[in-house]
């Protein structure tokens, strides 16, 4: 690029050129970008994604999923969930609760007892 030329033009070398087109298209690019969102968002919905009576659930469903819950419920309350937390090992150090078969050592009837 000539003296002159660099004169006329804003931009003194090469990659401050590109940066200021770079920052140009960006300034246009950006706000055309969030219109076409914006609008997007604006259009009505089509049908299929409409929501209609056909798919509310019947009554039916909702009376099976309040069984479903009363059932859970019920389990809740009556079941003793133990945990030995024979899944946690140190690393570095030997199993407590693995045998030498890799099987677990963990007895149900020894927590069920306590």
């Amino acid at each position: 690029m000539t003296r002159a030329a660099a004169a006329d033009d804003s931009c003194n070398t090469e990659i401050e050129c590109l940066k200021n087109d770079l920052m140009i298209e960006t300034k246009i690019v950006i706000p055309l970008v969030l219109a076409a969102v914006m609008l997007s968002g604006c259009s009505p919905a089509s049908e299929d994604l409409a929501v209609t009576a056909d798919v509310m659930p019947t009554e039916a469903a909702l009376s099976d999923a309040r069984e479903q819950t009363a059932r859970a419920k019920r389990i809740h309350e009556t079941a003793l969930v133990l945990d030995a937390h024979a899944d946690i090992e140190i690393p570095g150090k030997a199993s407590r609760y693995a045998g030498v078969d890799g099987l677990s050592n963990v007895s149900p009837e020894k927590m069920k007892i306590g």
